[in-house]
This record gives C-alpha cells, sequence and structure tokens, in this order.
C-alpha cells in the first residue's frame, strides 16, 4: 500500500508542474507575436525634425517610461520610424527612444535656396581648385627659369675664366 500511496503523490506534483508547462509553452509565442506586430506598425522613415518644446526621449512609446535623451526647444531631432499612436522613433548616436508627435515639429527647409547655395559653394570650390593649379604651374616656371639662369649664368663665368685664361697665354706667349 505503500508503494501506491508514492506513485499517488508522484501524480499529484507532476500534473501541475505539467499544466503550467504547457501554459508558458502557450503563452510565450503570444508576447513574441505582440511584440512584432508593434513593430510592424512603424511606419519606416529617415527626417530631421526639431523639438517644438523641451522634451525627454522616452525608452518606449510611453509617458511613464524611462527618458533615454533629453532634447531643449530648437533641437534637431533624427526621426526614424512613425507609430500609429502618436508617438515618433527617433535615434540619437547609439540610442534609440521614442518621442510624442505633438512635441515635434517638421523642419522648414527651403530646398531650391540649399540648392542655389550648393551650387555656389560648388563654384567658389572650382575657382579654388583653379587658383592653386594656377599657382603651382607658375611655381614650376619659375623653377624652370631659375635653373635656366643660373645654367647661362655659369655658361657665362666659365667663358669669362677662359677667355681670361687665353689672353693671359697670349699675354705670355708674346
Amino acid at each position: 500500500m505503500r508503494r501506491k500511496k508514492n506513485r499517488t503523490n508522484r501524480t499529484g506534483r507532476i500534473m501541475p508542474a505539467l499544466f503550467l508547462g504547457l501554459a508558458l509553452c502557450y503563452m510565450l509565442p503570444l508576447a513574441v507575436r505582440a511584440k512584432e506586430d508593434a513593430a510592424a506598425q512603424i511606419a519606416e522613415c529617415s527626417v530631421i525634425m526639431t523639438a517644438a518644446e523641451d522634451l525627454d526621449a522616452k525608452e518606449s512609446p510611453d509617458a511613464s517610461s524611462e527618458t533615454v535623451v533629453s532634447y531643449r526647444k530648437g533641437d534637431s531631432i533624427f526621426v526614424t520610424g512613425e507609430l500609429p499612436d502618436g508617438w515618433y522613433r527617433v535615434q540619437y548616436q547609439d540610442t534609440t527612444g521614442y518621442v510624442e508627435t505633438a512635441k515635434v515639429a517638421k523642419m522648414n527647409v527651403d530646398v531650391e535656396a540649399l540648392d542655389q547655395e550648393f551650387e555656389s559653394e560648388q563654384e567658389k570650390g572650382e575657382l579654388f581648385v583653379e587658383e592653386v593649379e594656377r599657382h603651382r604651374a607658375e611655381a614650376k616656371r619659375s623653377r624652370l627659369w631659375g635653373t635656366v639662369i643660373a645654367v647661362l649664368v655659369a655658361g657665362i663665368f666659365a667663358t669669362s675664366i677662359v677667355s681670361a685664361c687665353r689672353n693671359r697665354r697670349k699675354g705670355e706667349s708674346e
């Protein structure tokens, strides 16, 4: 009889553990699917916006979650995604955070003015390169002419020495 009682005790302990294990196996995929669904709802983007007021980027899209980055009014914010519930996913260096869409303003960028400014700067850069190349060519010509002048002076000096030596020999032979 004693043996039978031990089997009943074992079965009584194993059944709840088995039930708990099966329940966990059933619940775990649901939690993973919930995270995947939340990630699928993010509309990916790459936009620079401006902080409309002092604000904190949160660890998750919840006002009570931990602050990961703080922004001051007017700071530029790199937005990498938009959630449907009024939050932007933002990136600062290696940190990802979430800010409320109401606290962020789109930057007004005059694309035509930027294009004109880029063209102007490109022209200035091209003129600078041309000027540097011109100076290098002038320096090269100057070195060449310096060498030619040095050879001519040496030739004149050598001719003078040779001529003086000949005149001295003529004077001694006469």
